[in-house]
Formats: C-alpha cells, sequence, structure tokens
C-alpha cells in the first residue's frame, strides 16, 4: 500500500503533463524620456517602450534591479549590490560598478559603500573619485542637498553608534 501512493504521486504528473510560467511585472519606478518610457522588469531586464504605441523598443537583459534616474549622462540604475549607467539609444553601460552597496546619486555625484565601511564619491561625467571616507560598522547612507549623512551602528556587537555628516563635493566631515 505505501509504495502504490508514491507511485501514484510520481505518475500523476507525467500523465496530467506538467507545465510551467512565467509572469514578469514592472520591478521598480520607471522613467519617461522623450518618446519612450524605461523600466526594470522582475526578471531583471529593462525595457523602452514607445510611448505612443505601447511597442517595446528596446530590451537589455541583464541584472538592472534598481531605481531608475534619468541624468545628464544617461540612464542611472541604482541597484542593492551595484550602479549602472546606460546609453539612452542603445542600453549598452558606459559606466558602472559592482559589489556596492547604498548606491545614492546627486548633483552628478555617485556615493556608495563597499560593504566594509569605505564610502567613495564618484563624478559622472569625468570617472574622477572625488572622496573616499572610512568608518567600520553596519552603516546606512543618505544624500540631501549639500550633504551625505552617515549613521554608523558600531561593529558586530560593539562600538558606540556615530552619525557623520560629509560635505558631497569634498567628502570634509561636518561632525
Amino acid at each position: 500500500m505505501k509504495w502504490s501512493v508514491y507511485f501514484l504521486f510520481l505518475l500523476v504528473p507525467a500523465i496530467a503533463g506538467g507545465a510551467s510560467f512565467t509572469q514578469v511585472g514592472v520591478g521598480g519606478d520607471f522613467v519617461s524620456r522623450q518618446d519612450r518610457l524605461y523600466f526594470a522588469r522582475w526578471d531583471g531586464s529593462l525595457t523602452a517602450l514607445d510611448i505612443e504605441s505601447g511597442e517595446p523598443v528596446l530590451r537589455a537583459r541583464g541584472d538592472f534591479w534598481g531605481s531608475l534616474r534619468d541624468v545628464p549622462e544617461g540612464l542611472l540604475v541604482l541597484g542593492y549590490w551595484r550602479w549602472r549607467l546606460l546609453d539612452w539609444d542603445t542600453l549598452h553601460e558606459l559606466q558602472g560598478k559592482d559589489r556596492v552597496y547604498s548606491s545614492q546619486y546627486r548633483n552628478e555625484i555617485v556615493v556608495y559603500d563597499d560593504g566594509y565601511g569605505h564610502f567613495t564619491a564618484l563624478r559622472l561625467q569625468t570617472d574622477e573619485v572625488l572622496w573616499t571616507f572610512s568608518r567600520p560598522g553596519a552603516v546606512s547612507l543618505r544624500i540631501d542637498g549639500e550633504h551625505v549623512l552617515l549613521h554608523c551602528s558600531g561593529r558586530y556587537g560593539y562600538g558606540t553608534p556615530v552619525i557623520v555628516l560629509l560635505d558631497l563635493f569634498t567628502g570634509e566631515e561636518i561632525f
């Protein structure tokens, strides 16, 4: 009896014919520019649609997770573990960085963390590193106006939480 029940569970899917499907929706925000609408999908691809017809114009496969930003240099994708700058017309990568976290953009500058408390500010237009700053521990990063706010929560259960305010353009520690 025991083996016949297992055999039945194995036989039913074979007779019924197994099928699977994938439903891929919009995986974040979108950006409209000129006559196109750009959005990331849950499968990591990036799609551009013609605004008038709704027909796909471009599609790029990859890991395009995150927020999309219309910046002077191109289409900026700020993901959790990477950032990418893409050409509007081809969706080819112009610049990018992997294994970085908390990437944020303001005033043509991307600020990111390497996951070990080392921060870098990069000017997109020139690919110039403006400054670096190190503060070990779990850190959250926010940019507002011309300032970068870091909240350092200590390191693995010891250490004192610290809030650091930096100048966005120079990396100078304000407090």
